[in-house]
C-alpha cells in the first residue's frame, strides 16, 4: 500500500487526539495507517524526523493572515494563535516541545515575531530574544493549562489542602485563580507582560524614554 507524506502526518495528528503523547508510537500510527512500521521510513529516515514534520503541522493554520497593525498587536496576536492551536490538538503543546523542531511553520512564525520586533526598532539580537521568551511563555503556559484540563476536580483534594491554605493564604488565592479563573485572562497577561518590557526595549532605542514607573 503506498502512502502519502501528508496523510502520515494527518493521522500521527488524529492518534496525538485520541491517545495522547505516550500513545503515538510508530507501531500504532503503522496499524491506523493499516501498513507495516518499515513502510514509515520510505518518507522518513527515523522515528524523530517524522514527529518532527508533526510537530510542525500544529503551526500550520498560525499566522497566516497577519494584519497591518501596531507591533505589539501583531506579536499578541500571534501568541494568541499559537495558543489556540495548540490546544485544539491533545498534548500538542508538551509535544511541541519535548520535539523541538527545526522546520518550515515553526521558522516561518519565528520569523515573523522576530520582524515585528525589527520593525519596531529593536537589533536583531534584541528581537530574537524577545520572540524566544514570547515562544517559551506561550508553550509553557499551555503545556501547563492542558495538564490541568485533564485532571478532575476531585482530583484538586481541595479537603485535603486546608491545612496548607490555611497556612500560605497568598498560595490559596494563587491556587484558586488558576482553578477557576479564566485562563485566557491570565494568557494574556503574561504575554503583555512581556511586550511592556520590550516597549520600554524599543522607546530606548528610539531615544524616547518611558514616562511609566
Amino acid at each position: 500500500m503506498r502512502i502519502v507524506k501528508e496523510h502520515v502526518i494527518d493521522t500521527a495528528l488524529s492518534l496525538l487526539d485520541s491517545a495522547g503523547i505516550e500513545g503515538l508510537t510508530l507501531r500504532k500510527l503503522a496499524t491506523a495507517l493499516g501498513i507495516q512500521v518499515p513502510s514509515l521510513y520510505w518518507h522518513y529516515k527515523n522515528k524523530e524526523s517524522l514527529f518532527e514534520d508533526v510537530a510542525d503541522a500544529l503551526l500550520r493554520n498560525v499566522a497566516l493572515q497577519v494584519t497591518d497593525a501596531p507591533w505589539n498587536v501583531k506579536l499578541l496576536g500571534i501568541a494568541k494563535e499559537i495558543r489556540l492551536a495548540l490546544l485544539s490538538r491533545r498534548d500538542a503543546a508538551r509535544f511541541l516541545s519535548v520535539t523541538c523542531p527545526v522546520s518550515d511553520n515553526v521558522l516561518r512564525v519565528s520569523s515573523m515575531m522576530i520582524e515585528c520586533l525589527t520593525g519596531a526598532g529593536l537589533d536583531d539580537r534584541t528581537a530574537q530574544r524577545g520572540a524566544f521568551t514570547i515562544m517559551h511563555y506561550v508553550l509553557g503556559f499551555t503545556v501547563e493549562e492542558q495538564t490541568l484540563s485533564g485532571r478532575r476536580n476531585d482530583q484538586l483534594k481541595m479537603d485535603e489542602l486546608k491545612d496548607l491554605f490555611e497556612t500560605y493564604p497568598m498560595g490559596r488565592s494563587l491556587f484558586m485563580d488558576i482553578a477557576e479563573g479564566s485562563p485566557d485572562e491570565r494568557f494574556e497577561f503574561g504575554v503583555e507582560l512581556t511586550l511592556e518590557g520590550l516597549r520600554r526595549h524599543v522607546e530606548q532605542v528610539k531615544g524616547r524614554p518611558s514616562n511609566r514607573p
